[in-house]
């Protein structure tokens, strides 16, 4: 099964890469997001060869493919690379709050999932390495594999801010590096230390962002809105000269 001739073929039935708003995967799932749903052919999605089934849901349009998910993806990706697909001006569909959240959610998500897993498979193992007496909870050995376990959850907004840029469309370098001062030892230090702060004289309220989720979401999303009015300054700049 040539499964980038899928992608390729894909692209025609829902409507041309002009049509598709958002792209993204999960380990066996191609998640669309488009501009007009009345453009997508689903009957002949289904049943095209390598198509396992069609689910549509938390408004996603998802193309269950299987393992192979990836080069059908790379293949769509290069597609809209090659056109020079740009979507700023598309009006977008309007969703109902619920379909809003789920996606927001599933597609900041999604990313992320393999790194959670093998964070939870390095913590599976290593309790069963105590429980069998190979490795002591006191040694290094333990300390290692705990910290390198612990790493997906405890930087949990750098790599949600990775999700987050793609559901939003702004920079995931800009994005990721916000989430990183949100972690930075500095700020750490100072909500250890439990002193007032202010900012500019306004009083900052003292908060622990590692593991949290809500909070980077957020800041991304409002980062999404100082992104278009920042390219919009450029392109009137530009135009005056």
């Amino acid at each position: 099964m040539d499964y980038r001739a899928l992608g390729k073929t894909l692209i025609d039935l829902v409507g041309g890469t002009e049509n598709i708003r958002q792209l993204t995967h999960c380990a066996t799932r191609l998640r669309f997001e488009f501009y007009d749903k009345g453009k997508v052919q689903k009957e002949k999605i289904e049943n095209l060869q390598g198509v396992i089934s069609v689910v549509e849901g938390g408004g996603q349009f998802q193309v269950v493919i299987g393992n192979e998910v990836q080069t059908t993806f790379g293949a769509i990706r290069e597609e809209m690379k090659d056109t020079g697909s740009s979507h700023e001006e598309q009006p977008k569909e309007k969703e109902g709050i619920v379909n809003t959240i789920i996606s927001v959610i599933s597609t900041t998500f999604t990313p992320v999932i393999p790194a959670l897993i093998g964070g939870g498979m390095i913590k599976a193992l290593l309790s069963i390495l105590v429980l069998a007496g190979l490795v002591s909870d006191s040694g290094s050995t333990y300390q290692i594999l705990n910290f390198i376990s612990d790493a997906p959850f405890y930087f949990m907004p750098v790599l949600l801010a990775y999700g987050a840029s793609l559901k939003f469309q702004c920079s995931p370098i800009m994005a990721m590096t916000m989430a990183a001062a949100f972690l930075h030892p500095t700020w750490s230090g100072i909500v250890a230390a439990g002193e007032t702060v202010t900012f500019f004289g306004i009083p900052t309220i003292l908060g622990d962002y590692s593991y949290s989720v809500v909070p980077i979401i957020l800041s991304v999303w409002i980062l999404s809105y100082v992104s278009v009015s920042q390219r919009n300054i450029l392109r009137r700049s530009l135009n005056f000269s």
